[in-house]
């Protein structure tokens, strides 16, 4: 029997950000492990368009030949559907995940 070994959070979070990085929405990035799998939130500049919202879904894609047997949700964070910041909405142990060099 062959022993795979899961991908940390901070694996996929960094394979997430190379994608993310070339979206010139995309803020920050930060993940989360949970009990259903990796979550990774997602601050975005403020964008009325939901088309333009719901393509950055998409972008889990680049995840899927790397960790084929990972689960992972995409929570993106739009200001405008917040009445304060929504770094408010993300677990206290989110780990942030850099999209741009410091």
């Amino acid at each position: 029997m062959t022993v795979t070994r899961q991908p940390t959070a901070r694996e996929i979070g960094t394979v997430f950000a190379k994608r993310v990085r070339e979206e010139s929405i995309a803020r920050e990035l930060w993940v989360t492990s949970e009990r259903d799998g990796v979550h990774l939130w997602l601050l975005i500049d403020p964008i009325e368009d939901d088309d333009a919202e719901r393509a950055l879904y998409g972008l889990l894609d680049v995840l899927d030949e790397p960790f084929p047997d990972a689960d992972f949700q995409l929570h993106v964070l739009n200001p405008l559907t917040y009445t304060s910041d929504p770094r408010e909405s993300l677990p206290w142990y989110a780990e942030a995940i850099p999209l741009h060099a410091a």
